[in-house]
């Protein structure tokens, strides 16, 4: 184990360096193939990334933001409609956008950043999920406030922080926060408990397992800033990888707790 996190590091180091010394501006940042587009990001994404990021296939679920079925007219997949009529009819998030579904590249790409020191790729899958946001989602109505937005990821324990040397949704955050023009907070909110293995469980009891990891009172120091920074505040809550939404939805309770007005 201990050789394995240590062979992330210097993964990571090296690639770091490699990129520093051999700026990846000519390619792609993602595929590391086409040429990317000019002056339309921060880091070098190609026109292919890039259509395939906003053209998805099918419309998508307001709620879990999973592609709907051919054919299904209601805003709601077939599982979300199943939930609110069940036990599980109140979420405390209000809508989920995806970048796509975690397959092929993507997929491939996400393991690459979350297990293989590939920390580059982060920004560039955060500059794509921006723009997936503001297509989707649009302006917020003027009789709502408009965007009185944060960018907040979901936090890593400081056990797992340890082992891979960086959080992933942190860095995804901070190119959506960049795409959008909008603040980035990485210590609004700290995960308390470790993660057990949640593999098999469903929704519910990914939920109950859960309850009580992040807090945005031990944030910050426990000083209350965290609250003052979310107060009336709509929070773009950023993670890698969405399954049943369990880990969203809790961090999504102690946001709405320090007075975040709606987490998307």
């Amino acid at each position: 184990s201990r050789l394995r996190v240590l062979a992330v590091h210097v993964r990571s180091f090296a690639t770091s360096l490699a990129a520093a010394i051999w700026p990846l501006s000519d390619s792609c940042a993602l595929c590391g193939r086409a040429k990317p587009v000019q002056g339309l990001f921060d880091v070098p994404i190609c026109l292919s990334c890039l259509t395939r990021a906003i053209w998805q296939p099918g419309r998508p679920c307001v709620r879990c933001g999973r592609p709907l079925p051919n054919g299904v007219q209601p805003r709601l997949c077939p599982t979300c409609r199943s939930a609110e009529r069940g036990t599980d009819a109140v979420t405390p998030v209000d809508r989920s956008v995806a970048l796509g579904i975690y397959h092929g590249s993507l997929a491939m790409q996400i393991r690459h950043l979350k297990y293989d020191g590939q920390a580059h790729l982060g920004e560039p899958l955060g500059h794509l999920l921006g723009v997936v946001v503001a297509s989707r989602m649009g302006p917020a109505p003027e009789d709502q406030g408009g965007w009185r937005a944060v960018v907040i990821p979901v936090p890593l324990h400081p056990t797992r922080y340890a082992e891979r040397g960086y959080n992933q949704a942190t860095l995804i955050a901070a190119g959506v926060a960049d795409a959008l023009a909008l603040p980035l907070v990485t210590d609004a909110m700290v995960r308390v408990k470790a993660g057990a293995a949640q593999a098999g469980l469903d929704r519910l009891a990914r939920l109950s397992a859960l309850a009580g990891t992040f807090s945005c009172d031990a944030s910050m120091g426990g000083t209350g800033r965290a609250a003052r920074v979310m107060e009336g505040k709509d929070v773009l809550l950023i993670d890698d990888v969405l399954t049943t939404g369990a880990t969203l939805a809790a961090c999504a309770v102690a946001l709405r707790q320090a007075g975040a007005r709606r987490v998307f």
